[in-house]
């Protein structure tokens, strides 16, 4: 293993797994963790540092190289270090409910995905870098490091301004209403992506005419729902709360209406008398 072998793929898996770990934690204010956030940043940054540094090692080995067992490797490693993630993401979170957790991780998947699906498909225009025995060789890593550049500024602002305003308002009920049917098609959807990214490199070459731009159309089709239903929700939820405002402010106009008549009764009574 070369050093611009471990260099690429270190920096590969850090921007694929760094940015998604860094959306799941901006939607949460201070209160939210059950330590400092800074910690728990810091604690976050210094786990992706570790597995992407740990990658290029498990992908390394002669054996694994040898064989072409590499994609096989790299996604079951892949897989692993999200696991781990998710467990210390549901477990560092105290006073948040597992259902805003979970809206919040599947966008941060949703992001990865549209990402991952944006370099296979422009990818298929240079078909000799895919077949090269590396996971993140030169095109690739530059594909990757060139979307996460357009495509994080904006899942950011989303995450940090639309979300955690909306997590901040909604009740759980109407969260679990609204989103529950979208996070399971959500959920299948990455199933099917996880089997797409399983199949040999040759395959994809041949096929991604047929299987990429359809996946990357549900990309963005779940996307707009997702922010349809976000504004929906947020819209609904201020109307609900001015018509409930209004509400009271007619029951408090009818008792003062009542209590000013009573004091007219009375007054008229005091004068007959």
């Amino acid at each position: 293993m070369t050093a611009g072998f471990f260099f690429r793929h270190f920096v590969g898996f850090f921007i694929q797994f760094g940015a998604g770990m860094v959306l799941c934690l901006m939607p949460f204010g201070e209160g939210a963790f059950r330590c400092s956030r800074r910690r728990i940043v810091a604690g976050a940054g210094i786990l992706a540092l570790v597995s992407s540094a740990l990658f290029p090692l498990a992908i390394g080995l002669e054996y694994v190289r040898r064989y072409t067992y590499q994609t096989l490797v790299a996604n079951l490693y892949m897989l692993a270090a999200l696991l781990i993630f998710m467990c210390l993401y549901f477990r560092v979170l105290r006073v948040v409910e597992r259902v805003k957790k979970l809206v919040v991780l599947v966008l941060a998947l949703l992001y990865a995905a549209v990402q991952y699906l944006l370099v296979n498909l422009t990818l298929s225009l240079f078909p000799g870098d895919r077949l090269l025995p590396e996971i993140y060789p030169p095109l690739t890593l530059a594909l990757f490091a060139g979307t996460a550049a357009v495509m994080f500024p904006p899942f950011a602002l989303l995450m940090r301004r639309g979300v955690r305003e909306y997590l901040a308002e909604m009740e759980i009920e109407n969260i679990r209403r609204e989103f529950g049917v979208l996070l399971a098609v959500t959920f299948l959807y990455l199933v099917i992506l996880v089997i797409y990214a399983s199949i040999p490199a040759g395959m994809l070459a041949v096929y991604w005419w047929v299987i990429v731009p359809p996946l990357l159309l549900i990309s963005v089709i779940l996307a707009i729902f997702y922010w349809t239903l976000f504004k929906e929700s947020a819209r609904r939820k201020r109307d609900s709360d001015a018509r409930r405002v209004m509400e009271i402010q007619k029951l408090q106009y009818g008792n003062i209406t009542r209590d000013m008549e009573q004091a007219k009764k009375c007054a008229m009574i005091y004068v007959i008398y």
